[in-house]
């Protein structure tokens, strides 16, 4: 994934990835040619913001987090209705490629919900309920490139959204939703 400024404008602060699955899973493919990686300070487009090729064994927890912030060991977010409980375990990195999972196993969250369903989720936002600590990413002007496959399937709702860095609740800015069902 990268981020590169642009000269377009923004409209406002936005959290530089989230990666929340709706009942689905994502994975992004291989690379077919080398991916900048974060020591490139620069791109065709610009200086090189943020970017990251997955090349560890774990997700760097000092860019990303396996959860939302007011969750960190399982969540979901339950104004959406979502059916499934994210769990940091569904998150993980083989051959330089993010696996996001989503399976079929029941799961209760701790206030005793059931859901049906595991998913695996990544996000650059802050990782404290403090609302004053600073998320982990944020850009105001660029843009957003990522390689993705995602699963195709019915009850699948993979997606990739910037959302405000401020405390408001505005809208995301999707950037990728892909409904298993309709994938043509």
């Amino acid at each position: 994934m990268q981020l590169s400024p642009t000269r377009s404008t923004g409209l406002l602060a936005v959290i530089g990835v989230i990666a929340v699955l709706l009942g689905a899973c994502s994975t992004p493919s291989p690379p077919s040619t080398p991916a900048r990686s974060d020591s490139d300070s620069t791109s065709e487009h610009g200086a090189l913001l943020f970017a990251d090729d997955f090349t560890g064994k774990h997700v760097d927890g000092q860019r990303w987090n396996r959860c939302h912030w007011w969750a960190p060991t399982g969540c979901t977010i339950a104004g959406n209705h979502e059916l499934q409980w994210y769990l940091p375990k569904q998150v993980g990195l083989r051959n330089g490629v993010l696996r996001l999972t989503a399976v079929r196993r029941p799961t209760r969250s701790p206030d005793g919900t059931d859901y049906a369903y595991r998913s695996g989720m990544i996000t650059t936002g802050r990782d404290s309920s403090d609302l004053w600590v600073k998320p982990k990413f944020v850009f105001r002007y660029g843009y957003f490139e990522t390689r993705a496959r995602v699963p195709r399937g019915a009850g699948l709702w993979p997606a990739l959204w910037l959302l405000p860095a401020s405390n408001r609740s505005l809208p995301e800015i999707d950037i990728l939703e892909v409904r298993g069902s309709q994938t043509r």
